[in-house]
């Protein structure tokens, strides 16, 4: 007895789902994240220039409206992504509600900014030992 064909865009669902749930596999998931991404780029790239041109205008403070606009279709696209196509939605990477605590907000806060940190504290550190030596006048230029 051989088993019936299945379909690859849907396979049971794993870790306790329902009997019978199904889910999209990772490969169209990611095309629909795909998509939302663009979707929501577009869409914040079309708001976002009157907006910032406006705010310019008033204040005088210049938005960084690219970085704004792919930061806004980034969270959009995972938004649309974990609702509508992944069951678990942000649970399943521990963004929910449920998972937020001060704690955890704090800890990221303090060891985010170390790996950035430590590369800047050793670059500056071997100019800091680099400049304590007496340089020959050739390489100081007309500094020296």
């Amino acid at each position: 007895m051989s088993s019936p064909p299945v379909d690859e865009t849907v396979v049971a669902s794993p870790g306790g789902g329902a009997p019978g749930a199904a889910r999209v596999t990772p490969v169209w998931r990611f095309a629909v994240f795909i998509l939302a991404s663009s979707v929501g780029v577009l869409g914040a790239r079309a708001i976002l220039p009157p907006l910032a041109f406006q705010l310019e205008a008033a204040t005088g403070v210049r938005l960084p409206t690219f970085v704004l606009t792919l930061s806004i279709g980034m969270l959009i696209g995972h938004w649309w992504t974990f609702r509508q196509v992944q069951p678990n939605g942000w649970r399943l990477v521990a963004l929910d509600r449920q998972a937020f605590s001060w704690r955890a907000v704090l800890g990221g806060g303090a060891l985010g900014p170390w790996p950035w940190g430590g590369r800047r504290c050793c670059c500056l550190a071997s100019v800091g030992f680099a400049s304590s030596r007496r340089l020959p006048a050739t390489w100081a230029g007309p500094c020296s």
